[in-house]
């Protein structure tokens, strides 16, 4: 692919943009997870396992973790989101909220399961995705890490299955349609 395109910013992973939005719509997109997912969790990473929800938005998915006894780290580099992921979530949940951009930031101790229900789908180009997934590859702790990378459902979907083949070594968890 040529890489021409290296000097344009990125248009999805682009906080400003994301904090507008959160500011001026609802959250169409903001929808509790299918159940395929806790179904891959629970058999493959089940609770107390740590959960990196990347790209929390609202809050929701953290939310639905949380209450399924999962540790949960939660990060949107949206303020406004988090902001409101705050706010929806009971004083005495265990998530951790972070405003964070995954693209610029390498964490201390990697997750052994991370999710993103709302973020790989959205980036438009190659150079997004590619920025966005060597993000997550750091994220991930390679001995076991699962990575579940789900777009959200629309009225048009087919209903989420569970996958036809089971992961591999890694264990990489993933929810297909």
């Amino acid at each position: 692919m040529p890489h021409g395109d290296e000097t344009l910013p990125l248009r999805s992973l682009n906080a400003v943009e994301w904090d507008r939005t959160y500011d001026s719509t609802t959250a169409g997109w903001d929808e509790e997870p299918p159940p395929v997912l806790g179904e891959l969790l629970a058999e493959y990473a089940p609770p107390p396992a740590r959960v990196m929800d990347v790209g929390c938005g609202l809050g929701t998915t953290a939310r639905w973790l949380d209450n399924r006894a999962y540790a949960v780290a939660a990060c949107d580099f949206s303020a406004q989101a988090i902001k409101e992921a705050r706010r929806r979530t009971p004083p005495d949940s265990a998530v951790r909220y972070e405003v964070l951009d995954v693209t610029a930031h390498v964490p201390l101790d990697p997750f052994p399961v991370v999710l993103d229900r709302g973020v790989l789908h959205t980036c438009p180009t190659d150079r997004e995705r590619r920025t966005f997934a060597a993000a997550i590859a750091r994220m991930c702790r390679p001995a076991d890490c699962g990575y579940i990378s789900e777009p959200p459902r629309s009225a048009k979907s087919k209903p989420w299955t569970r996958p036809a083949a089971r992961p591999g070594p890694l264990k990489r968890l993933s929810a297909t349609r």
